[in-house]
């Protein structure tokens, strides 16, 4: 959002107190998508964020580690694209 502002008024708004919200979640999906270019399965991703043990429990059970790691890629995909997005311009 800073760079935005810093981009549109040629000014760059005060620093926000710690990381916005979502940014240990952004940061993962990065990391997600940074795997899925380098080839890695969504299982393979899962065990490398999660470990192995709860993806042997969980990849289809109660908390569906698949649906997490979909998830995980579709973010990381739009993040990227709205970077070049704003980097292009």
């Amino acid at each position: 959002a800073r760079l935005v502002t810093l981009m549109q008024h040629a000014r760059l708004s005060a620093a926000p107190e710690g990381p916005p919200g979502g940014a240990g979640r952004w940061a993962t999906a990065l990391r997600t998508f940074d795997a899925r270019r380098a080839g890695a399965s969504q299982r393979e991703i899962a065990v490398a964020l999660f470990g192995v043990a709860r993806v042997e429990t969980d990849w289809y059970g109660r908390d569906d580690l698949r649906k997490t790691v979909a998830r995980l890629i579709r973010t990381g995909d739009r993040l990227v694209a709205e970077w070049r997005d704003l980097l292009v311009g």
